[in-house]
C-alpha cells in the first residue's frame, strides 16, 4: 500500500521525524494506515487549489466563493504553510495533509 512517504521530503527538516512518528503510531497503535496527500506546494499549485470553488470578480479585484463545497483552501497563494521554502529555495513546508486509508 503506497502511503507516499516520499512526500515527507517536502517538509521542513524539523517536522519530518515527528510526522513520520505520527504515521507509524497510527499504524502500530490504531491499525490505521495514513496517506500523505500533500506537504509542499509551490505558489502555482496553491493558486490552483485556492481557486477551486471561487471565481474572480474583476469589478472588486478579488476572488469570490461561488461553491463553498468545492473550496479546499482559504490560504491565497504564497500565504499557505505548504508554500514555505528555505533561503536557497528548497521546499520546507510546515504543513502536512493526511487522510486515513483504511477505516474499518
Amino acid at each position: 500500500m503506497n502511503q507516499h512517504l516520499d512526500r515527507l521530503d517536502g517538509l521542513a527538516e524539523f517536522l519530518r521525524a515527528p510526522v513520520y512518528g505520527l504515521i507509524e503510531a497510527c499504524d502500530r497503535k490504531l491499525g490505521i494506515k495514513m496517506l500523505i496527500v500533500r506537504t509542499y506546494s509551490d505558489v502555482r499549485q496553491q493558486a490552483a487549489i485556492y481557486q477551486e470553488g471561487r471565481e474572480y470578480d474583476r469589478e472588486q479585484g478579488a476572488w469570490k466563493i461561488v461553491d463553498q463545497w468545492k473550496v479546499k483552501s482559504n490560504a491565497p497563494p504564497g500565504t499557505s504553510a505548504h508554500n514555505v521554502v528555505t533561503l536557497v529555495g528548497k521546499p520546507a513546508a510546515v504543513a502536512v495533509d493526511v487522510i486515513p486509508l483504511n477505516l474499518d
